[in-house]
């Protein structure tokens, strides 16, 4: 517990700019990291089967396991806004499919006993709300080829996978590790996702040996690896992409709106146009001639959505029409107000 509330103060009190400096002349950060891993391992579980130590922007679980049969693990995380919601669910894995509605599905491979050099009688797991531990001059490591460019961010938790005492033995699995992140609220995974890990080593992001599986329908991504330490997924937080369910719902209220202001615009033009005492008038006329430019605006915006962007031509005449009918709109929204002023003045 005690090296957790150490990670936690560190985590919310201390600047970046200090923790930086403080990792780059003693490296810091990085003992506190080997800390977590080793800790892990001197907790005492003797009489209970697991043990979780949570705080709001760190977790860590450790649970008896021996791994005679692959293990389905679920890190449900109800509440983004800090880790102490953070619930641990292990069971025996049946298939090779992850479950993870909110927070981290993982799947470990009985192949991992091969690997280990020391006996398994433990799993934990790690979770870090922010990558405030996570500092490198760079985002990811120099020559690593990413999806996202230089805008890129961890996007959600970052976690970590250990096996009793072997730290950084687990490596060249047969049989790959597969992590599923489930974004939080509001946040939408796009192609530019992409699984990394972090080298302690050298301190940066790698995705050497990681593969991404975007699932653009169900709004995941699954990390495959063939060894353990601690995950994450970058995403280019610039260049968002909707998904199609909601492209849809806003392609609808788009259409349904614009169809509603034709309509109404349309009946106040020809309302005020058919009689002759109302259409004399200066201002109505100036209201008929500014209803007219905001249909017809409408109209080719609604027209030419989707429908003739192939075409560069047809596409450069829609482009022309829309911005004229609009400046005439704004042209005549002037005159509104000069008519407005002048009968005020009056």
């Amino acid at each position: 517990d005690n090296i957790i509330d150490t990670v936690e103060t560190v985590t919310t009190k201390v600047k970046v700019d200090e923790l930086w400096e403080a990792e780059t002349q003693d490296q810091v950060i990085r003992s506190l990291l080997e800390m977590i891993d080793r800790s892990a391992d001197v907790v005492d579980l003797m009489g209970r089967p697991g043990s979780a130590t949570i705080r709001e922007n760190i977790a860590l679980f450790v649970d008896k396991v021996d791994l005679r049969t692959s293990l389905h693990v679920s890190l449900k995380i109800s509440d983004t806004s800090n880790l102490y919601s953070t619930e641990l669910v292990i069971q025996e894995a049946t298939d090779e499919k992850l479950q993870a509605d909110t927070g981290i599905g993982i799947y470990l491979p009985t192949s991992i006993r091969s690997k280990a050099v020391k006996d398994i009688d433990r799993v934990w797991f790690s979770v870090f709300k922010t990558d405030r531990l996570f500092l490198s001059n760079e985002t990811s490591e120099p020559g690593m080829v990413l999806a996202c460019n230089e805008s890129c961010q961890v996007t959600g938790q970052i976690v970590g996978i250990g096996i009793g005492k072997n730290y950084g033995n687990i490596t060249d699995l047969e049989e790959d590790v597969r992590i599923q992140f489930t974004p939080p609220p509001g946040v939408l995974f796009n192609p530019s996702a992409s699984c990394v890990y972090w080298n302690v080593t050298s301190s940066w992001w790698s995705n050497k040996g990681v593969t991404t599986v975007w699932d653009r329908q169900k709004n995941r991504v699954t990390c495959k690896t063939n060894h353990l330490t601690n995950f994450a997924v970058l995403m280019n937080v610039g260049n968002v992409e909707v998904l199609g369910v909601h492209v849809t719902a806003l392609q609808s209220i788009t259409i349904i709106g614009g169809v509603v202001s034709i309509v109404c615009l349309f009946l106040t033009v020809v309302g005020l146009a058919k009689f002759k005492c109302l259409r004399k008038t200066p201002t109505n006329q100036i209201h008929i001639s500014l209803s007219f430019t905001l249909m017809m605006g409408l109209i080719f915006l609604l027209v030419g959505l989707d429908n003739w962007t192939e075409n560069t031509m047809v596409c450069t005449v829609f482009a022309v029409l829309i911005h004229y009918f609009y400046l005439s709109a704004i042209s005549w929204g002037t005159q509104v107000w000069c008519v407005y002023r002048l009968m005020d003045n009056a």
